[in-house]
């Protein structure tokens, strides 16, 4: 499969580099240092997937920069990994990239983002990804992936693709060891991941602890019970379907198996914040 992953900061260079060492014909667009390292001493993956060097990858800072080398070739799979406030523009960059069998797939946080992929890309192309592995660049050229809770989930929000397309793609992920699985409910699991982050990632960069620390503690897990709530609260009243019928409901996964296995884990919102960057709330 011919892949191209856009914004290929932390998770897209695990994704496109997993795919890559699997075999597929992956092009990583990214920052310039990123690319650079990348394209002198490959891609270095460490963490809890294992320690692996991916050197069959093709890298470029731009797409206008890609298309001057050359790289011309369609693709079959186009991954956007930039920050939601980027989704836009990185839409308006790929819509030439997409040809008739193609797919289009957002693995960003945030709501949002799926909607406008369709609306410039086209529902039939378009598809979301709930993402809730984590991985952190420790340097150009190095991505560690540090925690994973869940299966990533790739599907349809309109049901506008064919269940076998879906199943090519999740296969494909699941082969170069990202466990992921089609879903005909990746609206619902996307809030879930709204959940997740708003509860944790806020409140952990504020007062600068991890995930596990944050559970922990009597007064920050009541505060999170409340984020929770207030959510629940507004996609009822704005007729959000949920997989969950209760805020109840969705604190006993939460506690019980999702901060567990990303308890060691900080906000990449402190990161950014650490690094003097735009946040995704700004």
């Amino acid at each position: 499969m011919r892949v191209l992953v856009f914004g290929a900061g932390a998770i897209g260079s695990v994704v496109g580099g997993m795919l890559a060492r699997a075999g597929h014909d992956v092009v990583l667009v990214g920052r310039a240092p990123h690319m650079n390292a990348i394209r002198e001493a490959g891609l270095h993956i460490t963490g809890i997937w294992g320690e692996h060097t991916v050197r069959n990858l093709a890298c470029y800072p731009s797409v206008a920069q890609m298309q001057a080398e050359g790289t011309i070739e369609p693709f079959e799979l186009l991954l956007v990994t930039v920050k939601s406030y980027d989704t836009r523009e990185a839409a308006g960059q790929l819509r030439p990239l997409v040809r008739p069998g193609s797919f289009v797939v957002s693995l960003q946080n945030g709501y949002g983002n799926v909607e406008t992929l369709e609306e410039i890309i086209g529902e039939e192309r378009a598809l979301g990804g709930r993402v809730i592995f984590g991985a952190e660049l420790v340097e150009p050229g190095h991505v560690k992936v540090t925690v994973y809770a869940e299966e990533v989930l790739i599907g349809s929000r309109l049901g506008r693709v064919e269940l076998e397309d879906l199943i090519e793609i999740t296969d494909a992920f699941t082969a170069a060891g990202i466990p992921t699985k089609p879903t005909q409910k990746i609206s619902q699991h996307i809030w879930g991941k709204v959940l997740y982050n708003a509860a944790l990632n806020p409140l952990g960069t504020i007062l600068r602890r991890t995930y596990g620390e944050l559970a922990e503690n009597a007064y920050t897990r009541e505060i999170m019970d409340h984020v929770i709530a207030e959510i629940f609260a507004v996609a009822h009243a704005a007729g959000t379907e949920m997989l969950w019928e209760h805020p109840e409901d969705y604190r006993k996964l939460f506690y019980g198996k999702l901060v567990p296995p990303t308890a060691a884990h900080y906000p990449s919102m402190l990161r950014d914040i650490e690094q003097g960057r735009r946040t995704e709330i700004d």
